[in-house]
């Protein structure tokens, strides 16, 4: 049997001796591009027209299943023109239907942790984690266990040298959730993170 879960909890309650815990690593890019291209052209590889934006596409998807699905079985049977107005639109917003995913692991969140997620998402992303735990005690937002389910729903990592990681569309659930506080106007959002709000 295979189980799957978003907190690694679940898994990890079960009998030790019997089950292994394994962390799915992000895709190879060529395993990427024949999952895209199973949904986009149902069959395995692009066609040549297609090629440069089938790659361009896994390039801006940053190889998340769920994302390529949706993303391939929009652009079937699409027209090149199609595909290059959807990589655009990729490269400025994230697909709604995989971010309305993503907001079920942030929304099942504490908001002390939500928190944490929102920082890290916006400032944190390639830092050392000892930096931000000093604030994050300061504000109440208790960091090591916020970290802990952050890291065990799978929404963040922790590098060998002790730095954030986060998938490329987590970042962008966090920093739109950031946006969505009030999109017309920066400075009245809890964070800003672009020099062009700023």
């Amino acid at each position: 049997f295979i189980a799957t879960s978003r907190d690694t909890r679940v898994l990890r309650s079960l009998n030790q001796e019997q089950c292994k815990l394994y962390a799915v690593n992000v895709m190879g890019s060529d395993r990427s591009l024949q999952l895209f291209c199973k949904h986009a052209f149902r069959k395995d590889s692009p066609p040549p027209d297609f090629e440069g934006l089938s790659r361009d596409i896994l390039s801006t998807t940053g190889g998340l299943p769920l994302m390529l699905k949706v993303v391939g079985q929009l652009l079937y049977k699409q027209e090149v023109a199609v595909w290059g107005e959807k990589l655009a639109q990729l490269k400025e917003t994230p697909e709604k239907a995989v971010m309305e995913r993503l907001m079920i692991s942030y929304n099942a969140l504490e908001h002390e942790a939500q928190q944490i997620f929102l920082d890290i998402a916006c400032f944190f992303i390639g830092e050392n984690k000892r930096l931000p735990v000093y604030m994050w005690s300061d504000c109440k937002f208790y960091p090591e266990s916020g970290i802990r389910t952050l890291v065990l729903r799978s929404l963040i990592k922790i590098d060998e040298i002790n730095r954030f990681w986060m998938h490329d569309h987590l970042r962008d659930l966090g920093r739109a959730i950031v946006t969505e506080e009030d999109a017309e106007c920066p400075h009245n959002r809890s964070r800003i993170w672009s020099t062009k709000d700023a």
